[in-house]
């Protein structure tokens, strides 16, 4: 039996975050870029390639809508000064590659299609229905022109201090028809005049569409609107000769999308849509029930899991300061996410952002690489098994998070004395009579209690209470070793035949008693922040 579709999401500048990495020419970047870029996907068995060329603007050469490039000249700094000085993507060093193949006739998103069915792969294209790049600014040049009344934009709310991106309430107002029009003027080129053969519409960039509180009449506006979106798919479909799917990139709590006008389960139930991916806004999703997604969307929906870029919002510690760990760049982790996802019955997987290790420019210090070659066999589960790998729990708010969109997380939480907490993560099972064992990492905030009083159980075993303080990560690297300072760890050991195919049940149990002995003070609580999972061989356990 094949194994599931492995898809592989490109955004508008994932071809060019490292152009030193896919350039063929050393003067100039060629369509050779495109297909060297497109090769290695395909050499580690990726099935589709999911292109996203659009932010607000197109960032492919469109007749449609305003392009990216529109009155930029090469090395012209005014340019950036003028529109927006401080953003990453307008610099002369990153815009120069489009603006190379663009004086070259090459149309780099035609080239990644070419690329993608030279090497027997399908390839679909990402739509960004509201992206949040630098959307406050209207001068940006994110910004098409023609939108930037304020009229026609969410009114904004900022509700997370740590979220740069305001959701729901910032960005394209989808209740005027003009933002409707302009959209549908680019989804209707890119469907029409690239031979594509697939269309994916992305409301995880992010989940804002009308103001929240849509009632039936404007959620029977939007659904026309996607209506006419499949109409268009299926018109393609017949001049081909070949399907043409259409899907949608949603938020986890999918129901949520129907407060600002966008009824998933109904376009479900109508046939308008034949796939969705599910996912968190940045942080890869751990615990998304994708059975429970398959008994409320019925059978005849393709639901693909997804994977994000960070690993968790639990920050480790890495040259005196704190910052994130990435999933692309961890196969461990990899590996893992998707098994979780495939054993409860995921038909496909698609991975997000992992592109965004090549950025050495951006994150030269962290010294990252997305690694490529664990993208092979990834979701081959039978071939997952007996691997290493490293699971977690979500954690709430970090940098890029999306309340109410993102699925709720269960840490961190107080636990008092006596106090137990209840986790769910799935997970694969493991073979038998190998060197490989289960080690459940608690993390908590520093201070007392030292942890001596904690417990753990899996899956209704008897509590472990041995477990081992550590500073260290289950897997360290030369980058990410050491949790911070203000956290600490205890490990506890399991057999891996402890693990179950699917659902796990962890409990974590604070043992201290409320009433100490007369002369003993009564601990206090312990702030659970985090807990990970290695599946690992003894040896490196041992290290």
């Amino acid at each position: 039996m094949a194994a599931p579709p492995l898809l592989f999401n490109c955004d508008f500048g994932g071809m060019f975050w490292n152009p030193e990495l896919w350039r063929t020419d050393p003067e100039r970047y060629t369509a050779g870029a495109i297909h060297k870029f497109v090769d290695n996907l395909a050499d580690q068995g990726v099935n589709t390639l999911v292109v996203n060329p659009n932010t607000k603007v197109a960032w492919y050469p469109s007749r449609a809508v305003p392009t990216v490039l529109d009155g930029y000249k090469r090395n012209d700094p005014e340019h950036f000064k003028a529109r927006n000085p401080d953003c990453y993507w307008f610099r002369p060093d990153f815009l120069d590659p489009y603006l190379d193949l663009a004086e070259a006739g090459v149309d780099w998103l035609e080239e990644a299609i070419t690329a993608s069915h030279r090497r027997g792969l399908t390839a679909w294209i990402s739509v960004r229905m509201n992206d949040p790049h630098h959307g406050a600014n209207p001068a940006d040049p994110m910004n098409p022109p023609e939108l930037t009344d304020a009229a026609l934009q969410l009114g904004g709310r900022e509700a997370n201090p740590d979220c740069p991106y305001e959701m729901a309430t910032r960005g394209l107002n989808y209740a005027r028809p003009e933002v409707r029009d302009y959209m549908l003027r680019m989804i209707r080129e890119l469907v029409g005049d690239y031979d594509a053969d697939g269309l994916q519409l992305d409301w995880l960039r992010v989940p804002a569409c009308c103001p929240p509180g849509a009632d039936a009449t404007t959620v029977e506006m939007m659904s026309e609107w996607f209506r006419a979106i499949r109409r268009l798919c299926d018109e393609r479909a017949v001049r081909s000769g070949r399907p043409f799917p259409l899907g949608m990139r949603v938020p986890g709590n999918y129901r949520m999308l129907k407060h600002i006008g966008i009824d998933v389960a109904g376009l479900v139930q109508e046939g308008v849509l034949d796939f969705i991916c599910a996912s968190n806004f940045m942080q890869t999703a751990w615990d998304l029930p994708h059975d429970q997604l398959r008994r409320e969307l019925g059978p005849n929906l393709q639901i693909f899991g997804v994977t994000e870029l960070i690993f968790s919002f639990l920050w480790s510690r890495i040259e005196d300061a704190p910052t994130g760990r990435y999933l692309c760049a961890h196969p461990p982790a990899l590996r893992a996410n998707v098994a979780g996802k495939l054993v409860l019955g995921a038909d496909g997987i698609e991975v997000f952002n992992f592109f965004v290790g090549d950025l050495s420019r951006r994150f030269q210090a962290m010294d990252v690489r997305s690694q490529y070659p664990a993208l092979r066999n990834l979701t081959a589960l039978e071939q997952l098994r007996g691997q290493e790998k490293h699971y977690a729990l979500p954690v709430a708010g970090r940098y890029c998070w999306a309340p109410p969109f993102d699925r709720a997380e269960c840490l961190p939480a107080t636990l008092c004395p006596q106090d137990r907490l209840t986790l769910r993560l799935p997970m694969c099972a493991e073979p038998a009579g190998g060197d490989l064992e289960l080690v459940v990492q608690v993390i908590m905030e520093a201070g007392p209690p030292n942890g001596q009083d904690m417990g753990v159980s899996l899956n209704d075993a008897w509590p472990n209470q041995k477990g081992q303080g550590t500073d260290q990560l289950l897997f360290p690297t030369a980058l990410h070793a050491t949790h911070i300072p203000a956290h600490r760890a205890c490990n506890f050991t399991f057999p891996v035949a402890a693990i179950v195919e699917g659902w796990n049940e962890i409990v974590i149990c604070n043992g201290a008693r409320e009433d100490p002995p007369p002369g003993q003070t009564r601990s206090p609580a312990c702030r659970v922040v985090g807990v990970e999972l290695a599946v690992q061989a003894r040896s490196r356990a041992r290290i």
